[in-house]
């Protein structure tokens, strides 16, 4: 008889153990039964299914009869896993959840098996996939003792065979010049991830017209060493023990980011509980509840949300009823903002509002390939450095860097001086050249480029150094728009102060006279003046020509 590990004890400490378990990482969970079994679907080469009925006579009173135990022994299989799901054909006597335990006379926590709220029906309950690895070989399955009707209890499991992506997927995606500008992410098709063609689509129907992106989490395994092999597994599930037509989602990304196509976008989905038509199902798989879902992944959720937002015209950032469902929705949603479920997981949700935002900045400046120009705001040389600093409206995880170039006052062309990851917003670089230089910068996402900034110029003369710093005037802001000031040199005692305005054309714009700059700074209105560069000349420095940028109105 076995000596069961769970007993009578307080259900909330045997939760709470069971929880801690699942987020210290547990065990690979991967589940297959070795007890006499019915085999109900053919095996080949590449993959097998069984479908075991629960054996009666197999069941153990365990825990002062709060449990019957389900003695299970994975037999030997290859890389790199078989899954598992149990079906309990009356959903009126099945219970919240099962637990499964490691077969050990070492103390183990069990581990708690909800239903899968994708599947079933009012009638059926499906747990969520489950996996086991080669090395794994016994458990227990706990059923509490009051559900009954355990005749109506199912194992399902399923080796996916160990076929990689094939090479096709290095495949050059390319941008119809119709199209929008962003590219999809390169995606394994059906024959990628079932090379060996048997996860046929029985979906007939190509009427999804979508206006929704609804973003799930498996919520199962988080480690896999061939994720083509668990959309295999989740086909199957789907299809093969659920009954459905094709495998729910239209798109799923495993954690390094590679893109899984399931059903066509034109094809209606089930991954919304019977409310499909007009959304787009997006999975990440993992489940996040327990942990974060990786930078990849993420990356390539919004490559994805851009561009089918783009494709089918719908605004990321905004919200519209959604007729199937009579809801209110976010056009990018979790599967929970519909349904009685916590998918698409803790740590996947929050991050939604973000997502919204991003997708909203990139289908506005990249897949419309109008990229924000980057604005000036200050230029100056300091301490024999010229420093540089800039704003730029779209976010930084959505370009590659900023190009930056200069010329001199001579030249007729400009010539590259620094490439600058997109982060960066300030830069201090040696100088290029003496007199006067002018600078621009543009910001670039693979073949997209936004336009060049404006021209601001630059004093670079021997005189401004480290050595002469102090004894020189200083503009600020530059550029300017409403308000120019002029912080004179410390100790400068200048009377009867004398200064023109210059535009690029040489005509002198105002010609200003004050009697003496008490606080040391001499403040010029600029807001009358068109923007454009022009030179400050004063009467107290008769060697010097001072260039700014006015911008604004």
């Amino acid at each position: 008889m076995l000596n069961p590990t769970v007993k009578k004890t307080d259900s909330k400490d045997f939760l709470q153990h069971t929880y801690l378990k699942q987020l210290s990482g547990g065990f690979f969970l991967f589940f297959i039964f070795s007890l006499p079994f019915h085999v109900v679907s053919s095996q080949d080469v590449a993959s097998f299914s069984k479908v075991e009925r629960l054996n009666l006579d197999e069941l153990i009173l365990a825990g002062e009869n709060e449990w019957f135990v389900y003695h299970i022994e994975v037999p030997d299989f290859e890389d790199p896993f078989i899954s598992l799901t149990i079906k309990w054909a009356a959903l009126s006597h099945s219970p919240a959840a099962v637990y499964l335990k490691k077969s050990t006379k070492e103390e183990t926590f069990p581990i708690r098996i909800e239903r899968d709220p994708h599947l079933g029906n009012d009638s059926t309950w499906l747990s969520k996939l489950l996996f086991f690895n080669p090395n794994q070989k016994n458990f227990d399955l706990y059923l509490p003792f009051s559900v009954g009707k355990l005749e109506n209890i199912s194992l399902h499991w399923f080796y996916p065979g160990n076929d990689s992506l094939t090479h096709s997927l290095e495949r050059e995606n390319l941008i119809d010049e119709n199209s929008c500008a962003c590219p999809e992410p390169v995606i394994a098709e059906r024959s990628d991830w079932c090379p060996q063609n048997n996860c046929p689509s029985f979906v007939f129907s190509d009427n999804n017209d979508p206006t929704h992106l609804i973003v799930h989490h498996t919520a199962g395994t988080n480690q896999a060493s061939n994720w083509s092999a668990v959309v295999r597994s989740i086909y199957n599930q789907h299809v093969n023990v659920n009954g459905w037509s094709d495998i729910g989602y239209h798109y799923l990304i495993d954690p390094h980011g590679m893109v899984y196509r399931g059903r066509t976008d034109e094809q209606i989905g089930a991954h919304f509980c019977s409310t499909n038509s007009s959304t787009l199902g997006v999975c990440v798989m993992g489940n996040f509840d327990l942990i974060e879902p990786t930078v990849p992944s993420l990356s390539v959720l919004l490559d994805l949300v851009a561009v089918k937002s783009c494709e089918k015209m719908i605004a990321p950032n905004e919200q519209s009823l959604h007729p199937p469902s009579g809801l209110l929705l976010n056009h990018i949603s979790g599967h929970q903002d519909g349904c009685a479920t916590a998918c698409p997981g803790l740590f996947l949700y929050p991050l939604l509002p973000g997502l919204r935002e991003l997708a909203d900045q990139k289908l506005k400046w990249i897949c419309m390939d109008d990229m924000p120009v980057p604005l000036w705001q200050t230029a100056d040389v300091i301490d024999s450095k010229l420093e540089l600093k800039w704003e730029y409206e779209m976010d930084a995880v959505l370009f590659d860097h900023f190009e930056l170039q200069w010329k001199k006052e001579s030249d007729s062309h400009f010539s590259p001086l620094e490439e600058v990851n997109s982060s960066v917003k300030e830069l201090q670089i040696d100088q290029p050249a003496e007199g006067i230089i002018y600078l621009r910068i543009r910001a670039i996402q693979e073949n997209i480029k936004s336009d060049w900034s404006s021209e601001i110029p630059v004093v670079i003369s021997s005189i401004v150094g480290l050595n002469k710093r102090k004894s020189l005037p200083a503009l600020f802001p530059n550029p300017v728009n409403a308000q120019l000031s002029i912080k004179l040199p410390e100790h400068h005692n200048a009377e009867n102060i004398n200064v023109k305005i210059f535009n690029v054309q040489g005509k002198m714009i105002k010609h200003l006279n004050w009697n003496h700059a008490s606080d040391g700074y001499l403040y010029i209105k600029t807001s009358d003046l068109k923007e454009g560069i022009y030179f400050l000349e004063m009467n107290i420095f008769p060697d010097l020509r001072i260039p700014f940028l006015k911008v604004g109105t």
